[in-house]
């Protein structure tokens, strides 16, 4: 059986955009031309200092690590555009310290809070850290926003059953 796996034709691809070109129509169903191109094409791409092939990221890998600095206010480093390792290691270095932001809901009902009652302190400072501003919505929910009715008597947001609300998680 000579078919091309997914994997190799997966991996063939990454060599290819890697390189910016292409692979030969040609050898798309023969899985020993393809492995004998993948060898060749694979020494073409450029090197690390284990030796290891640098390819490009992909624009998946590019479009999620520019969500993550937009996020973040930082710029991603040009070397991260041509090396995927490098790219990965920008992702996961943001990634972790955005892990713990708080939601834009969390924010939004902070700030809708602190206008209703300014006495309850400005909530600002705890808008880097999701555990610290969950701590301040849980001390600082107006009581007379809790189960609130809307006109005729009816709820505006479906009741919820089971457990009392223990923290703004269950509100959020």
């Amino acid at each position: 059986m000579n078919e091309i796996s997914e994997k190799q034709l997966n991996f063939a691809q990454r060599v290819a955009d890697s390189l910016g070109s292409e692979i030969p129509r040609e050898i798309l169903n023969d899985r020993i031309e393809l492995s004998k191109w993948i060898d060749t094409n694979l020494d073409r791409l450029p090197k690390d200092k284990e030796g290891r092939a640098i390819f490009k990221p992909s624009l998946k890998q590019i479009a999620y690590a520019e969500r993550i600095a937009q996020d973040a206010g930082v710029n991603i480093p040009v070397p991260c555009y041509k090396n995927s390792a490098e790219m990965a290691k920008f992702i996961d270095t943001y990634q972790s310290r955005l892990k713990n932001r708080p939601t834009e809901k969390m924010v939004e009902l902070a700030k809708k809070i602190f206008e209703f009652d300014p006495t309850v302190g400005d909530p600002s400072d705890c808008f880097e850290d999701f555990d610290t501003l969950r701590d301040w919505l849980d001390k600082n929910f107006p009581e007379e926003w809790k189960n609130f009715e809307g006109g005729g008597g009816r709820r505006k947001q479906p009741v919820r059953r089971g457990k009392k609300k223990e923290s703004m998680e269950d509100l959020i």
